[in-house]
């Protein structure tokens, strides 16, 4: 087990287009999640990475162009029931974002890696959306809801994502 943790507020703002682009995203890891979770969590962000126009690597390293995107994994309790936030600063949505580990664990029906892992994805996907559209703003359904269904969380990455 590995651990994995962070802390940020969701306060968003802005326009509604996304920017495709590459993104690095650079894990800070304090929470407690297995290496199977983390395999799992790195291939659904990679299969969902088209439905966000971008593509995404997990080299933080400097080098090729990429935006890098901080996410801290946090076993710390959600603020106000999240599963996940996007620091906003000046009303800016940064590139900082908080995945609430052990939330996202007990509001899923089973704690398996393949579950949590691909839930771990779509709610940083969920979070991205928020950044790289710089909105507060959701959808009515899919990724981008405001609300996201236990049994969404856990399927598997799709083209309808």
């Amino acid at each position: 087990m590995k651990r994995c943790g962070a802390v940020a507020i969701l306060v968003l703002t802005g326009a509604t287009v996304m920017e495709a682009r590459q993104l690095a995203i650079c894990l800070d890891i304090k929470a407690i999640v297995s290496e199977k979770t983390l395999k799992v969590f790195r291939d659904g962000m990679t299969a969902l990475a088209p439905s966000l126009g971008s593509k995404i690597t997990f080299d933080c390293g400097p080098a090729n162009g990429s935006t890098p995107v901080y996410v801290l994994l946090s076993d710390r309790p959600a603020e106000a029931n999240a599963l996940g936030a996007a620091l906003v600063v000046n009303g800016r949505v940064t590139p900082n974002i908080v995945l609430y580990c052990e939330a996202i664990r007990q509001y899923l029906p089973s704690d398996l890696d393949l579950f949590v892992g691909r839930a771990m994805a779509r709610v940083l996907g969920h979070e991205l959306i928020h950044y790289l559209k710089q909105s507060i703003d959701h959808d009515s359904h899919g990724t981008f809801a405001a609300y996201l269904h236990p049994a969404r969380l856990m399927a598997a990455p799709s083209r309808a994502d």
